[in-house]
C-alpha cells in the first residue's frame, strides 16, 4: 500500500518530475510521465480532502460561537438596557420626591418668613402706640400739674396780695416743670423708636438670613 503524502510533498515531486523531464525539440515542452502526474494528482486530492474538512469544520465552529457570542452580547446588552431603564426611573422618582421636598421646605420658609414680618410688624405698631399713649399722658398729668401749680398760686396770690411777682414765679415754675415733662417725654420717645429700630434691623437680619437660605435653596433645585 502506497504511502499518503502531505500537500508539500506531493507538490515537491511534482517540482523534481518536472524538473527531471526530458524537453521536446520544439518549444518550451517537456515530456512527462501521464501515470506519475495522474497518481501525484490523486495524492494531492487525497491530501486536500482531510484539509478542507477540517477547515469547514473549524469555519462551522467559527460560527457557532460567533452565534454564540452574538446571542450573548444581544441579552447582554438587553440586559443594561433593563437595568438602564430601571435606574432611569429611579432617578426620577428620586429627583421628584427630592423637588417636592423641596418645594415644601420652601413654602414653609415663606410662610414662616411671612408669619415672622406679620409678627415684628404687629409689635413695632404696638410698641409705638404704647409710646404715643405714654406721651401723652405725660403731657396730660404735666399740663394737669402745671395748671393746678398756677391755679394754686393764683389763689395763694388772690388771698395775700395781689402780688405780681408771686404769680410770675408760679408761672415760671409751671413753665419749667413743663419743659422737664415735655424732655422727659422727648427722651422716651427716642429710647422707644430706638427700640423699634433696633426691633426693625433684627427683623431685616432676620428676613436676610431666610431670603438667603430660600436662595440657598433655589439654587439646589436648579442644579
Amino acid at each position: 500500500m502506497e504511502e499518503k503524502m502531505t500537500i508539500y510533498q506531493v507538490l515537491d515531486r511534482l517540482n523534481l518530475l518536472l524538473g527531471s523531464a526530458k524537453p521536446l525539440p520544439l518549444g518550451n515542452k517537456v515530456l512527462i510521465s501521464k501515470e506519475e502526474v495522474t497518481r501525484l494528482l490523486y495524492q494531492l486530492e487525497e491530501s486536500i480532502a482531510p484539509e478542507i474538512k477540517e477547515a469547514r469544520k473549524l469555519l462551522e465552529k467559527e460560527a457557532a460561537i460567533l452565534n454564540e457570542s452574538r446571542t450573548q452580547a444581544d441579552q447582554m446588552l438587553r440586559a443594561a438596557e433593563e437595568e438602564s431603564a430601571r435606574k432611569k426611573q429611579e432617578a426620577e422618582k428620586y429627583d421628584r420626591e427630592l423637588r417636592a421636598a423641596a418645594e415644601q421646605e420652601l413654602s414653609n420658609a415663606q410662610r414662616e418668613a411671612k408669619e415672622t414680618v406679620s409678627r415684628a410688624s404687629q409689635q413695632a405698631q404696638q410698641i409705638e402706640t404704647d409710646a404715643q399713649n405714654q406721651h401723652h399722658a405725660i403731657l396730660n398729668d404735666a399740663n394737669n400739674r402745671a395748671n393746678a401749680i398756677v391755679a394754686d398760686a393764683q389763689r395763694n396770690a388772690d388771698i395775700l396780695v395781689s402780688d405780681h411777682e408771686i404769680t410770675r414765679r408760679a408761672q415760671y415754675e409751671a413753665e419749667k416743670l413743663y419743659e422737664q415733662t415735655q424732655q422727659e417725654c422727648q427722651n422716651y420717645t427716642e429710647q422707644v423708636h430706638m427700640s423699634v429700630g433696633v426691633m426693625v434691623s433684627q427683623v431685616d437680619q432676620a428676613m436676610e438670613e431666610q431670603i438667603s437660605q430660600l436662595r440657598s435653596l433655589r439654587q439646589q433645585l436648579n442644579v
